[in-house]
């Protein structure tokens, strides 16, 4: 007996030459020696590992049920051996996903850490019967088991939806590696499975790392509406984060929760002035556009920066989100005035002309102050502000009477977008104002929205620059690793 371990004590070291021993080492896992079940585990777990190709099948693939059942040998060493040699199977340890999810148990460590990797190895349709004993072992003491469990549950998709309260638990896990898995995992359950679990993936939010942080705010993002009790806990991430890549995809899941970020436009307005990252500035105007009519207050400001700001993209999304605050505009029916555009000068809501840095407003404005911004932002060189510069005229009602020449000025220009805007801004300023103008707003409207010059529906006549997304990019990363990554200024 002593002689038979010592010969296959060395087989290990002997890789692929041992493979033509296999069977005979597959029978030795019956030995009543512990020491001789272990080298014969060892052995085969060993057999068929080269660098070169070949072709013979690894002695694992052909004996793993054999070792399967040495899973749940007496001996811990046995054990450890065993799921080592089920790693190396492969694909071929499918059928026996079971004995190692049960393996997930062991009182040793390395054992369920053996049988972890071994899970990772069997396919994602072995898996999926076995998600509990995955979730379960997301709370093991050993972080490498920790780390696998929430890679295969990664591995896995939408099979390990049933587990995302596991998961999101999982987010305050010690092991900065275990959190960052987790919340990759989360990224790939969707709204429906995430969106319950909102709380648990807003606290991730002050989390120290950096990936961490960001992807939490983009799972909130996905989830849209239903986050919108963590819309604070947003706010403060795109106002105060140290990374602007955090802060400008906190911005945008605002954006996604829409109106009921509306509570925290101050924090947006902050953000969307004195950001010095433009993808910040750029998501929080976003998110001030998806806020709409809440954000009228602030007009003002956003007309300013519609007009000063030097990146087109930025101008572009202050310009948009001009338009859906102005909306939000007192009514104010030409109708009722003299005719003159002469009616009371009421008062804006108060509007910073740059934010303070606690969010809040200061200065006094007027609806005929602002007028006279929109007809600046109709100069602008970029189309699309264009546009939305025309189109903000509708709400302002006998402020934007006196500036009628300037809207009609816009009937004329080469993108027929801006031209049918122009048209609409005049008739809602009265009949009698758009009368001068019948023929050129008649045939403005009259055009189906389609660019001149055969110029793609989304380029700017101007310089062809496509039109800039408010979003974020998302990249891949590592085939099945997604990050939402904001460019940075």
């Amino acid at each position: 007996m002593a002689s038979l371990f010592m010969v296959m004590d060395q087989l290990p070291s002997r890789g692929i030459a041992a493979a033509p021993h296999s069977g005979s080492l597959a029978k030795a896992l019956d030995d009543d020696d512990s020491g001789v079940r272990w080298a014969a585990a060892e052995a085969l777990a060993s057999c068929g590992t080269s660098n070169r190709c070949d072709t013979q099948p690894h002695s694992a693939t052909l004996h793993a049920s054999e070792l399967a059942v040495c899973l749940r040998d007496s001996d811990p060493w046995v054990r450890r051996a065993a799921a080592k040699g089920l790693r190396a199977a492969g694909l071929a340890a499918a059928p026996h996903a079971a004995s190692l999810a049960e393996a997930l148990k062991d009182t040793d460590d390395d054992v369920r850490h053996g049988a972890a990797a071994a899970l990772l190895t069997v396919g994602a349709t072995a898996l999926e019967s076995h998600t509990g004993a995955l979730a379960s072992a997301l709370q093991d003491s050993d972080e490498r088991v920790r780390r696998l469990a929430a890679t295969i549950l990664r591995s896995v998709g939408v099979a390990a939806a049933p587990h995302a309260a596991s998961l999101s638990a999982a987010l305050q896990d010690s092991d900065d590696e275990v959190r960052k898995i987790v919340v990759r995992t989360l990224s790939f359950l969707g709204p429906e499975a995430a969106g319950p679990h909102a709380s648990n993936i807003s606290a991730a939010l002050k989390d120290r790392d950096t990936e961490v942080r960001a992807t939490a705010a983009s799972i909130l993002g996905a989830i849209g509406a239903i986050a919108s009790s963590e819309a604070g806990a947003l706010a403060e991430a795109a106002l105060h984060d140290q990374d602007a890549w955090v802060r400008a995809v906190s911005a945008d899941a605002l954006r996604s929760i829409g109106p009921s970020a509306a509570p925290h436009i101050g924090c947006l307005i902050n953000a969307a002035s004195n950001d010095t990252c433009e993808a910040t500035r750029r998501t929080a105007l976003a998110a001030l556009r998806a806020v709409g009519p809440a954000a009228a207050s602030h007009s003002t400001l956003l007309a300013e920066m519609s007009v000063k700001e030097k990146d087109l993209a930025v101008r572009r999304a202050a310009a948009a989100a001009l338009r859906a605050a102005a909306s939000g505009l007192a009514p104010d029916s030409p109708a009722s005035s003299n005719g003159s555009g002469d009616s009371p000068d009421v008062p804006l809501p108060p509007s910073p002309r740059k934010a303070p840095a606690d969010g809040g407003s200061q200065g006094q404005f007027h609806r005929a102050e602002l007028a006279e911004l929109v007809v600046k932002i109709l100069h602008d060189p970029d189309a699309q502000v264009r546009r939305s510069a025309a189109a903000t005229f509708k709400p302002l009602g006998s402020f934007g009477r006196p500036h009628a020449e300037a809207v009609a000025t816009a009937l004329r220009d080469n993108d027929p977008r801006v031209r049918r805007a122009a048209a609409k801004a005049l008739q809602a300023l009265g009949p009698d104002v758009v009368a001068p103008y019948a023929a050129a707003v008649a045939e403005a409207l009259r055009t189906n929205g389609s660019p001149v010059n055969g110029s793609p529906a989304n380029m700017s006549p101007t310089n062809g620059t496509p039109f800039a997304s408010p979003g974020l990019q998302v990249r891949t990363v590592a085939g099945d690793q997604v990050s939402f990554k904001a460019e940075r200024s």
